[in-house]
């Protein structure tokens, strides 16, 4: 089984992790992500190199690990870039869906709501977003 982003997220709560917002912000573009030890071995990356370029768009992260899950990844700003539980299921926060244009085009749609760098910016009067789990945002 395998969960990107959304899916990541809903892996760690479905096996105990916690998810909540990013006390970083917003993370969108492309980053640096480096494997753990465990990521260097694992069947899903241990052909990637120690450290590679990903395609981001996410405020939520898995901020517990449910029990025995084993991180893959991580970056400055995310701390479980990637997971693994047994070796029948990875979820990864990335997305290696995306490309670099698809991720260009994504900042463009979102611009006017990224004046000073922060995500969700709201116009006035607009509803508050809800996070995955119905929080607002």
């Amino acid at each position: 089984m395998y969960g990107v982003c959304f899916g990541h997220q809903h892996l760690a709560r479905a096996f105990g992790g916690w998810v909540e917002q990013s006390s970083a912000g917003w993370e969108l573009g492309t980053v640096g992500v480096t494997l753990t030890e465990e990521g260097l071995r694992d069947s899903l990356s241990a052909d990637f190199p120690d450290t590679f370029p990903a395609q981001q768009s996410h405020g939520e992260v898995v901020a517990e690990l449910p029990p025995g899950v084993r991180t893959l990844a991580h970056n400055p700003q995310t701390a479980c870039q990637a997971f693994a539980l047994g070796d029948a299921v990875w979820g990864t926060q990335f997305h290696p869906e995306f490309t670099p244009e698809v991720v260009d085009a994504l900042i463009g749609l979102l611009a006017d709501r990224l004046p000073d760098g922060s995500f969700p910016a709201r116009p006035a009067g607009e509803q508050p977003l809800q996070d995955w789990f119905g929080r607002s945002v």
